[in-house]
């Protein structure tokens, strides 16, 4: 099973491609909306997960953030690839870190595990992606590759 995990930006981003629950690569996108579709073709890919958006200082930022998500879910439909929605707070629970730390200690603290996985250093929204995949391979049973029988 190869999930794509997603930190999306307005318009670029970065993804990490796990397979089997083992990191395979990670990317950065320019533009999500034109690379997206090539990359799930290209790899194959049988569940996507995103970082879910919420209100923090500006609307607008928000509201590109949510269109970006209703895209990035729309293709997934239209792929034939599954699609969950993590929350930081869920990311924060799976790397054991402490929601009243500091942001820059959780980001910190985010590069030190993505760096334990890859043993390169990488920028912070592929950490983010690491992280993002990472929580749903612990906590999703689809995105492990368990399918629930109905």
């Amino acid at each position: 099973m190869r999930l794509l995990a997603l930190d999306q930006k307005t318009l670029g981003g970065a993804y990490a491609l796990f397979a089997n629950g083992k990191l395979k690569s990670t990317g950065a996108f320019k533009d999500i909306r034109v690379e997206l579709p090539i990359l799930l073709r290209a790899k194959t890919v049988g569940v996507v997960v995103a970082e879910g958006v919420f209100y923090s200082r500006s609307v607008a930022t928000l509201r590109s953030l949510a269109q970006t998500l209703g895209y990035v879910e729309a293709v997934c439909a239209y792929e034939g690839c599954s699609f969950f929605v993590v929350w930081p707070s869920q990311v924060n629970k799976a790397l054991g870190l402490d929601y009243r730390m500091p942001r820059k200690d959780r980001k910190a603290a985010m590069r030190k595990f993505a760096y334990t996985l890859t043993l390169k250093e990488l920028t912070e929204d592929e950490c983010d992606a690491i992280a993002i995949g990472w929580t749903a391979i612990k906590t999703i049973p689809e995105a492990s590759g368990y399918r629930r029988v109905r």
